[in-house]
Parts: C-alpha cells; structure tokens; sequence
C-alpha cells in the first residue's frame, strides 16, 4: 500500500527497524521485550536523517502511516509524540485487554 502514498508531492520513507526480516534472526528477535518504543524512536530517528539530508522534506507536516502491528506501531507513536500531523492506523491493536 505504500506505493499509493509516494506521489509527487509526498515523500514515503520505509525502515526497517528492529524486528523486521531480512537482517537475520537475532535482528528479529530483538524486539521481544519491546516492542513498540525501540521501533518507534529507530523510525523517528531515519525521519530525523531525512530530514537533514533532504531540504525538500517539510520536517512539519509528517504522517505515520501502519498496517496490522504497524497500526499498533501508529498507534503508539500517536500516543507518546506530537510530531506527526496525521497519522493512519490500520487494523492495529487499540485494546490490548480485548484481543
């Protein structure tokens, strides 16, 4: 779906932070006992890095955008910063008691 959002006049940046695949198993693994600040502040942190290295980047009008545990990603990056205008959650966990 990120391929809808990387138009002309928007800048889609993809991480991978500590759980993705790819990276080999301890990579993966590393998420086990946290898993949504490390990945929250390592996708800030490229934002950060974009932002600096790209001028045409308006570092104030971000979204976050999430799928599955990426909307719970969202969620919780909604949650704990304001930086992000608009953010998208996608069938992301929002209560943790009822799932």
């Amino acid at each position: 779906n990120y391929h809808l959002l990387a138009l002309p006049v928007y800048v889609a940046l993809l991480t991978n932070y500590t759980g993705s695949t790819g990276f080999g198993e301890k990579f993966s693994q590393d998420i086990q006992g946290d898993p949504l600040k490390t990945p929250a502040d390592e996708i800030n942190q490229a934002a950060d890095e974009a932002i600096k290295r790209f001028p045409f980047i308006d570092g104030t009008r971000q979204a976050a955008v999430g799928a599955s545990y990426g909307g719970h990603l969202a969620n919780w990056m909604e949650a704990t910063t304001s930086r992000y205008k608009c953010v998208v959650a996608h069938a992301g966990l929002i209560n943790l008691e009822s799932q």
